[in-house]
């Protein structure tokens, strides 16, 4: 799993991005627009003034999250999938304490 941060406009229209087992996490900060053949297996988070979704012939396995406005047209699959969810969740590692780092002034 990975996350990949889009800063500014993107188009994504073709190849694969992501599996059920290794799922990723993309999130665009600019104007997204996924299109075409693209098959996606994970999670879009957008903050984009306009997500675009026009997929054609592709997919995107997961879920997908905009802010603001989502425009969806065409063909193409949308499935929201909990076990990619949960797999992009459990698999990007965690935050611990590393012993020594904290104090709390005791």
């Amino acid at each position: 799993s990975r996350v990949i941060w889009l800063e500014g406009d993107a188009r994504i229209d073709s190849g694969t991005i992501g599996s059920v087992n290794a799922p990723v996490i993309l999130i665009a900060s600019g104007n997204l627009q996924l299109g075409g053949s693209v098959r996606l297996t994970g999670i879009v988070y957008s903050m984009a003034p306009i997500t675009q979704v026009q997929l054609g012939m592709g997919s995107i396995d997961g879920a997908l999250i905009a802010e603001q406005r989502l425009n969806v047209t065409q063909g193409g699959v949308l499935s929201y999938n909990p076990v990619v969810l949960q797999r992009a969740q459990s698999t990007l590692g965690r935050f611990v304490p590393v012993p020594g780092s904290w104090s709390d002034g005791e």
